[in-house]
């Protein structure tokens, strides 16, 4: 099949952009795997990839502006989920893309990476799969949270996650909460603290 910026095979895998050097691609839907330099003679900063792509070659992003080889792409938005180029190569991407199709959490991403995308996927699907996982991990999660740099995690949106997660009334229990707040108050998280002591009040009187 060839659409005016696209050559896809009749397996659904997209072997090459052709189209015009633009900021945005938008990937069409219906592809399922993205070939091996796919974008090669290309310089994107950001794509779209439709939620019907299952994987990617390794090398799919590699562009020849990048030496020795590399990705110009810097933001990848795929089935709700916005994320960045990680490296210069495209391992992370491949790596990721298998995380949020197959909801695999198995796959080793360092922290910094992993745990802002299962935030987003948790938060806009609420799927089991994905809540069992915060749940099993949830101190190493919280603990992340806490210390991450103001780079890698803003305060407000630190501020924002803890929120999400108190609001499914999921994760933080009668049980659990107090160990949470001593570690907001040793980290001096004081917005995070306030949030978690008000929580446990609302445990202790039966409003949650």
């Amino acid at each position: 099949m060839k659409l005016p910026d696209f050559e896809i095979t009749e397996y659904k895998t997209l072997v090459e952009y052709h189209g015009e050097d633009v900021p945005e691609v938008t990937v069409p839907d219906g592809v399922e795997y993205i070939g091996g330099h796919a974008f090669y003679n290309y310089r994107i900063k950001s794509i779209i990839l439709p939620d019907s792509l299952k994987k990617i070659d390794l090398s799919a992003f590699f562009s020849k502006y990048v030496y020795p080889r590399g990705a110009t792409i810097s933001k990848i938005s795929y089935r709700g989920v916005v994320f960045n180029s990680y490296s210069d190569t495209d391992f992370y991407v491949r790596d990721i893309i298998d995380m949020i199709a197959n909801k695999d959490y198995s796959i080793k991403l360092s922290h910094d990476v992993k745990y802002p995308i299962i935030f987003q996927i948790y938060f806009n699907e609420k799927d089991p799969v994905t809540e069992a996982y915060i749940k099993k991990n949830l101190m190493k999660i919280f603990t992340f949270v806490i210390d991450a740099s103001k780079y890698t995690i803003p305060d407000d949106e630190k501020i924002s996650i803890i929120k999400n997660l108190l609001e499914t009334g999921k994760f933080f229990t009668s049980r659990n909460i107090a160990k949470y707040i001593n570690i907001a108050d040793q980290k001096q998280k004081f917005d995070i603290f306030d949030m978690l002591t008000e929580y446990q009040e609302n445990l202790k009187t039966n409003k949650i």
